[in-house]
């Protein structure tokens, strides 16, 4: 996640990001809007509560 935020940060995007989750709270999902065109990412890692 914060190398595609680099990522954008560098591009200057406009983009709007948002989290996608399943109902059962157990994959989280990237997805960005910039344009009219939706891209859709995987996060992969570990999730800690504290």
């Amino acid at each position: 996640m914060a190398e595609r935020l680099k990522y954008r940060g560098y591009n200057s995007s406009l983009a709007k990001g948002y989290f996608w989750r399943t109902v059962q709270q157990q994959e989280i999902d990237y997805v960005e809007e910039e344009a009219g065109i939706i891209k859709g990412f995987e996060i992969i890692g570990t999730l800690k509560a504290k």
